[in-house]
């Protein structure tokens, strides 16, 4: 228990410096835009991680994975709302409205990291309503489309951070 409370307090100074620094304390942004920035990053961050949380391995029975998997959702129901809620909010400020997201290089990127977390979002919702069941149930199979699902889903992940990492050094909001 103490390692999960030093790793929480980890995850939050982490999202604390995303949100002190960076284009939502540029000029011209709201002075508490930085704490949606770190409500989005500490969610983010969350989901990030979760395959690697999820990921049912060796020595891990049934029960344990169940056990984890239905943690995971129940924080899940209200963190990706608020991250997502964040993001599409962050997104419109910085790159000041719809106009530019689509008028520039930077917003054409947020959106595409959009596309690509719908579709991670999308293989989170096949976990829950399609895979825990089976999982609960210990149907044989279950952990290999377990395994494969969050392979993909962490293949995505990985997409969004190259995609946002390009959008906000290479690009720029005012780009």
């Amino acid at each position: 228990m103490r390692l999960r409370f030093v790793a929480f307090i980890g995850a939050l100074c982490v999202a604390h410096g995303f949100g002190l620094s960076g284009h939502a304390r540029s000029e011209g942004m709201p002075d508490l835009l930085w704490v949606l920035v770190s409500a989005h990053v500490l969610f983010a961050g969350f989901w990030f991680v979760a395959p690697l949380t999820l990921w049912p391995r060796q020595g891990h029975n049934r029960p344990d994975v169940s056990r984890r998997l239905h943690a995971f959702s129940r924080i899940a129901i209200y963190a990706v709302p608020v991250m997502i809620v964040a993001g599409l909010w962050l997104a419109l400020i910085i790159a000041d409205g719809p106009t530019g997201l689509l008028g520039s290089t930077y917003g054409r990127l947020l959106l595409l990291k959009l596309v690509v977390i719908t579709a991670a979002l999308a293989l989170g919702a096949y976990n829950k309503f399609r895979l825990m069941q089976p999982i609960d149930a210990g149907e044989a199979g279950a952990f290999v489309h377990l395994r494969r699902s969050l392979s993909l889903e962490f293949t995505l992940f990985l997409a969004a951070l190259i995609t946002i990492a390009a959008a906000t050094t290479l690009f720029g909001p005012h780009s």
